[in-house]
């Protein structure tokens, strides 16, 4: 019997693959609590990335540790929606002790059903399996292009790109990527109540602490680059020069931060380390 033709679609895909994953399954295997959290971070993953009215057009594929999630590039505000959807998936994950790595894009994509495939899906998954490099995920050009063309009823073009540009830090390799750990990132975009940013930055920490001891090359690159991060993020809130009155308001808040671990000599032994292993 001859199959049915199909068209491809002109959607926005983002690929997700979880870091560490051979990890996790192997602490599950002597640990029924992590195996718990594994089952608890993929159920995660549904709740923030089912299908719901306001987008009946969205897809999600999900197999092994992966995960694919479009939309319909010509839908209003799409891009927006996309990213802000990862983005709370990505802190949550992160706040559960999982990293994510990522790439999304737009382009021609056939996805229904569970099957995804085309140019826009191999365009995704390189820019996580070749660029991404890091606990990050990166955001194509063409995104902020299709926002523009695309935008939310009630804004313009140049309004929704505005928007759309809050969710991205540029890198320093001129890479964009989507900001998920800098309170900003997570309070003001994600909506997280603040009060919780302190304790989410000691969930990254654990992650950190973990990571900064391994003895794998490839897993202290990401966890150098996630220190920085991570530094960086602690450091600005205490940049800026506050009245004592707020200061004192919010006491209990800034010592929670005091007291996070810097773990600058671990993640200066691990980027010693790399460079050692380097050498020839």
């Amino acid at each position: 019997m001859a199959a049915e033709p199909v068209e491809y679609e002109h959607r926005i895909v983002v690929f997700l693959d979880f870091l560490g994953f051979r990890d996790h399954i192997a602490r599950s295997l002597t640990d029924p609590v992590h195996a718990a959290r594994i089952a608890k971070a993929f159920e995660t993953v549904r709740e923030f990335t089912a299908p719901e009215e306001r987008w009946p057009d969205r897809e999600v594929s999900q197999f092994s540790d992966c995960v694919v999630v479009s939309y319909r590039a010509v839908e209003r505000s799409a891009v927006f929606d996309l990213l802000l959807s990862i983005l709370r998936l990505q802190v949550e994950l992160a706040g559960r002790g999982f990293l994510v790595r990522g790439g999304i894009t737009g382009g021609l994509l056939y996805h229904r059903g569970g099957a995804v495939f085309g140019p826009a899906m191999v365009e995704a998954y390189r820019l996580e399996n070749e660029e991404a490099r890091y606990p990050r995920i990166l955001v194509a050009p063409e995104l902020v292009e299709i926002a523009r063309h695309y935008p939310a009823i009630h804004h313009s073009g140049k309004d929704e790109v505005r928007y759309v540009k809050e969710f991205l830090a540029e890198d320093e390799d001129g890479k964009r990527y989507l900001k998920y750990i800098d309170w900003d990132a997570v309070v003001e975009s994600a909506g997280a109540d603040s009060e919780h940013w302190p304790g989410y930055m000691g969930a990254l920490a654990r992650i950190l602490e973990r990571g900064l001891g391994s003895d794998d090359p490839r897993v202290l690159n990401k966890m150098v680059w996630l220190h920085r991060q991570y530094r960086a993020a602690i450091d600005h809130l205490f940049v800026a020069v506050r009245p004592p009155e707020v200061i004192a308001r919010d006491r209990a808040y800034y010592d929670a931060l005091l007291e996070l671990p810097r773990l600058d000599v671990e993640a200066q032994a691990a980027a010693s380390r790399i460079t050692a292993d380097e050498k020839p």
